[in-house]
Formats: C-alpha cells, structure tokens, sequence
C-alpha cells in the first residue's frame, strides 16, 4: 500500500473494490478508498450524468509543489475515472491507487462510502449515474448479476449434464445453491431457471449479458 502524503488519508475508510465475475463476493479485495472529503477536493462528479472531471487540486494532496502544479495543469478539466476496464467497469487512478469510478461517485454524492456492494440497477455497469447505484448485500447483488463469461450454455443457472445427457437448471439463493431439476431439452431448462428467478425476487435483467 502506498504511503500517505501529508496526511491526507486520516478519514480513510476500507472499502470493497468489485473484481472480474459474475458474483463479486467470490472475488473481493479490500482496498483504501479517500474520505468524501478528499475526493470531492479532487473530483467533480455530476449525479444526472455519471461522469467524474478532475478539479484543480489543492496544494495539501500534494508532497511538493512541482508535482501539484504539474498534475494540476495536466489533469483539470479532464473527464476522470473514465478508463472501461476488462470486467466491465469504469476505473482510475489517484494517487497511485486504482478505484472503480461508482465506489468513488458513490461516496462523494453521499458523503461516506457505501457499506455494502455497488449494484447497477439497470445492469449497465458503465451507467454511474446517482439513481442507477445501489448500496446493497453481496447476496442483494448477485439477483442483479450479469450472465458470466464462463457460462458454456448462455444461460445463468443451466448447464449440461454430460453422464446424464440432460440440461440441468440450479439458482443459488444466498449461500445455498437449489437444484432445480434435470430437464430434456435447454429451452426446458431455462424456462424452470427464469420461474425460479422470478419467486425468488430477481431483478428482470438478471442472467443477461454485461452492457457494453
């Protein structure tokens, strides 16, 4: 972990950063995230669009006055936190520690990190706007989950059986993984995975592809 600079990161908190997959609580690390304060010092951040520019920094950020002014004239103004990552986020760097951008727009339109994970509602993961950010349990969280990149059917929870030749369907419920039945074709398959999906309260765009 980097050394803090002039004491910057006094009111830091410890905070999740989502890694690549499907369920973020397989792969989670913690990291340092500012305090609200320092952020909304460094970044503008508009709730209508999502989007995170960079202001002119204060001298305080900063070890020495060549690094604030250079940083200042090559940074203000720039659109920030804007780089597409491979598992579908937006990610940037400040002070030598990368963030995704909804953790970082998150805490400064609220003033405190959030205390659980971020959950796009729309499954846009690209669409930080305030009103699409959700503070919510990992379990919370994978009912909105996009269909994995490992899944070899296309389809959240179904998957094929090669000993017993036939589709199976499963849903996992918080920790607990259901077993829904083995079914003859896919189609059958998924029609039981999507009737599950909906008793058990998932968002309707649960199991589609990431939007890009």
């Amino acid at each position: 972990m980097p050394a803090t600079r002039c004491g910057q990161h006094q009111a830091s908190q410890l905070v999740r950063l989502e890694l690549e997959g499907n369920h973020v609580g397989a792969g989670v690390i913690k990291v340092t995230l500012p305090s609200a304060e320092y952020l909304r010092e460094a970044l503008a951040y508009d709730p209508a669009s999502g989007t995170l520019t960079w202001l002119e920094r204060p001298r305080s950020h900063f070890s020495d006055e060549r690094s604030w002014k250079k940083t200042n004239s090559r940074m203000m103004g720039k659109p920030a936190f804007s780089t597409p990552s491979n598992n579908g986020y937006f990610v940037g760097t400040i002070d030598g520690r990368r963030l995704v951008a909804h953790r970082v727009a998150y805490t400064i339109f609220h003033g405190s990190s959030p205390e659980g994970e971020i959950d796009h509602s729309n499954g846009n993961r690209r669409d930080n706007r305030i009103a699409n950010l959700r503070d919510v349990s990992s379990s919370e969280n994978r009912r909105n989950g996009s269909l994995s990149r490992r899944s070899s059917s296309g389809i959240t929870g179904v998957t094929f059986n090669t000993q017993k030749r036939r589709w199976k369907a499963h849903i996992t419920i918080g920790n607990t993984n259901l077993h829904l039945g083995y079914f003859a074709t896919k189609d059958e398959a998924a029609q039981a995975r999507r009737d599950a999906a909906r008793r058990h309260g998932f968002a309707p765009q649960h199991g589609k592809p990431q939007c890009r």
